[in-house]
């Protein structure tokens, strides 16, 4: 069950009405991308009640596809899962991001040289992340995720992928 202090995942924040009443406090996350080196620290994406819009540029901008820097709006409900995952396990740490955004020529490019890529995958819809924590295991940040029920979660090797897509896991 989510608790008060998280945002419900949304379409888009003039689609509740309550939450501009009920959300009152901040809502912020820290990333560094792992390909770039770029972080953003404490990046307050949801204020006074709604999401801030050049806080999610500077998202879609740090999740862009790194191989050829193209971006596309990140789906706002994905940044909500990672802000009540970070809650969820009780930490402020950062997201080291793997994979956000990723173009179709990338998706088709890691399609003939990474195994278990989808044709069809939610990060050429920016609706995905492949992430990790410090100080946490992929299996404790993957039964966080998986406990809140928003989407996709897998874990692999080295980090564990979020999406909002259907609810499934592997």
């Amino acid at each position: 069950m989510i608790g008060a202090s998280f945002l419900p995942l949304i379409k888009s924040a003039s689609a509740v009405p309550f939450l501009s009443k009920t959300l009152r406090s901040d809502r912020a996350l820290s990333f560094y991308n792992t390909h770039t080196g770029e972080s953003l620290k404490r990046c307050v994406f949801w204020a006074n009640g709604r999401f801030d819009p050049q806080a999610l540029r500077s998202i879609n901008r740090l999740f862009r596809d790194h191989r050829n820097n193209k971006s596309i709006p990140i789906d706002p409900n994905l940044i909500l899962f990672l802000h009540n995952l970070s809650k969820t396990m009780g930490t402020d740490k950062p997201f080291h991001l793997i994979s956000g955004y990723r173009s179709p020529e990338t998706n088709a490019l890691l399609r003939l040289r990474t195994h278990g890529v989808a044709s069809k995958s939610q990060h050429t819809i920016g609706r995905a992340a492949d992430i990790f924590v410090e100080g946490r295991s992929l299996k404790q940040i993957q039964k966080a995720a998986l406990s809140l029920m928003a989407g996709g979660v897998g874990r692999y090797d080295s980090f564990v992928h979020v999406d909002t897509g259907k609810i499934r896991s592997w």
